[in-house]
């Protein structure tokens, strides 16, 4: 079940990048821009989610860990201390999941439309 809590934001999250964005054909034809969407998405896949997401969760587990658990052990003690640290570190480690993967969706978006414009295209999607 651990596993499944642990995954699950991950797994929704990894469906908001947009590799899809709409552009402004004016630059080129449409068969130029298959080709240059396709190269731009090879460059946007480079983002290093995994990185992100890795990062992201070891800090929010760490620093709601330290918030809950000082908050806990005012409150009730060592006992206290314990249990809100290892709640907040879950806590705070799935929050970090889901903000990572999200950041890195973004990124690897930015990067996309940005090489398209770099190739002459007006993109009309935001991130």
């Amino acid at each position: 079940m651990k596993k499944i809590l642990l995954c699950l934001p991950l797994c929704l999250s990894g469906c908001a990048y947009n590799a899809n964005p709409r552009v402004d054909l004016e630059a080129g034809t449409e068969q130029q821009y298959q080709q240059d969407l396709l190269a731009c998405r090879d460059i946007a896949e480079q983002v290093d989610k995994a990185e992100a997401v890795r990062v992201s969760a070891g800090n929010e587990a760490a620093l709601t860990a330290l918030d809950f658990g000082g908050e806990m052990a005012l409150e009730e003690g060592t006992a206290g201390a314990v249990a809100g640290s290892l709640s907040g570190a879950l806590v705070g480690g799935l929050a970090g999941i889901v903000r990572g993967a999200s950041r890195a969706n973004r990124d690897k978006t930015l990067v996309l439309n940005n090489c398209l414009r770099h190739r002459g295209y007006t993109v009309l999607s935001k991130p």
